[in-house]
């Protein structure tokens, strides 16, 4: 571990630099602010990477992950993206402090997602930050949270590897630094590589919360809560026949077909949109790399290729900027399927909640007048089941 001022290598443990004096991090440290908070260096230690299961958000268990220990307390976050939102709806200058993201936080998640007993357990935390490392932006005022997110150099200490930060569903996830201006925030890419530049704080992107809870709090919640020991399962859905699915004979067919899929076309393409493709979709593309659904009935029109080649048009990068840019589509996932509605609605993965096997959910997404109008309606709880409706003639109408 080394200082995040002057670059000095930090002794085990340690708080502070032994040259500099600045924070560790910069800095998310526990305080005991109650009794029932306080961090326990007296209890066994949690192993650092180990899951725990606290809080429900839409009657799902949320998956935390111990990512570093200190003075007694977990810094534990959410293995996973728990929701999309704006960093700070209202745009113009802010900073963690003063934004929505943290008032939601230690508000409605907060007070709706845990029960008493887990609030109980959650440690006051008081959180500070340094002025972004390259832009040198300032980072605002320190405040006293529960629920926080990780700053960049948390984020790039923390995190032994870009792999170790990507995230299930491959949504780009929030930090609280600020970015390259006070109207931005710095992020986790899909990739996993810390971006410091950062992007409007106006725009929805993932969240993955943060708290520190004492090592008594956590063996305490483990102890009380059964299902900690229960494996989570997963219900494997029947892989669907793809030879029937598309239009494969006519030119028109062909237009949205970009050819033999390669991994240099999967890396640029999860560059380009910001989410890794799910491994059902891939499957699909490696069968044929997108195309027209051959019956004529079905809602469903057209499925994304992805790459671009100057005899399709239609591929899911070019597509992707379209709907979110001029269409002022949510930005929650991959828009993969066209409809019978000419651009009124589409079918999205949605990276926001993936299942247990890594696969997100097929939804419905009618356009509103903005992102935060429209209207998501979830159809099929994967890819293959959505398929399968599709060859089974299911898909008819916009519902």
């Amino acid at each position: 571990m080394f200082c995040i001022q002057c670059g000095k290598q930090l002794p085990e443990g340690a708080k502070f630099c032994t040259s500099c004096g600045a924070p560790r991090y910069g800095s998310a440290s526990a305080k005991a602010a109650a009794p029932e908070q306080k961090a326990d260096a007296g209890c066994k230690a949690p192993e650092k990477g180990s899951e725990y299961l606290i809080g429900t958000r839409r009657g799902k268990q949320i998956a935390w992950r111990v990512l570093d220990l200190m003075d007694g307390t977990a810094l534990m976050i959410s293995r996973e993206v728990i929701v999309t939102k704006p960093y700070h709806q209202p745009g113009g200058s802010v900073t963690w402090k003063d934004s929505e993201l943290r008032q939601w936080l230690n508000g409605e998640f907060l007070n709706t997602c845990f029960t008493e007993e887990e609030r109980a357990c959650i440690c006051m935390t008081d959180v500070s930050d340094t002025d972004n490392p390259q832009f040198h932006t300032p980072w605002g005022e320190p405040t006293a949270d529960r629920l926080f997110l990780l700053s960049i150099r948390e984020a790039e200490q923390l995190f032994p590897d870009y792999d170790s930060r990507k995230v299930k569903g491959s949504s780009w996830w929030w930090l609280r630094s600020p970015g390259h201006d006070a109207e931005s925030a710095a992020f986790v890419h899909a990739a996993g590589d810390v971006n410091r530049h950062g992007t409007s704080a106006a725009g929805p992107l993932g969240v993955r919360p943060a708290f520190r809870i004492g090592f008594s709090g956590l063996e305490k919640l483990r102890e009380n809560d059964s299902t900690q020991k229960k494996p989570e399962t997963v219900q494997k859905t029947e892989k669907p026949d793809f030879t029937g699915l598309f239009d494969r004979e006519s030119k028109y067919g062909q237009s949205y077909n970009m050819g033999t899929l390669t991994d240099e076309m999967i890396a640029r393409a999860e560059q380009k949109i910001g989410y890794r493709m799910p491994a059902s979709y891939l499957e699909l593309l490696r069968f044929q790399n997108g195309g027209v659904i051959r019956d004529d009935d079905c809602w469903l029109t057209a499925i994304y290729g992805i790459g671009e080649i100057a005899e399709a048009e239609n591929g899911l990068e070019d597509m992707f900027e379209n709907w979110m840019d001029e269409w002022e589509y949510p930005r929650i996932g991959i828009p993969f399927g066209e409809t019978q509605s000419g651009g009124h609605d589409l079918y999205f993965l949605d990276c926001r909640n993936p299942g247990a096997d890594g696969e997100p959910p097929v939804v419905h997404v009618e356009a509103g007048d903005e992102p935060e109008q429209a209207e998501i309606t979830e159809v099929a709880k994967n890819l293959y089941e959505f398929l399968n409706k599709v060859l089974a003639g299911e898909i008819t109408e916009s519902d």
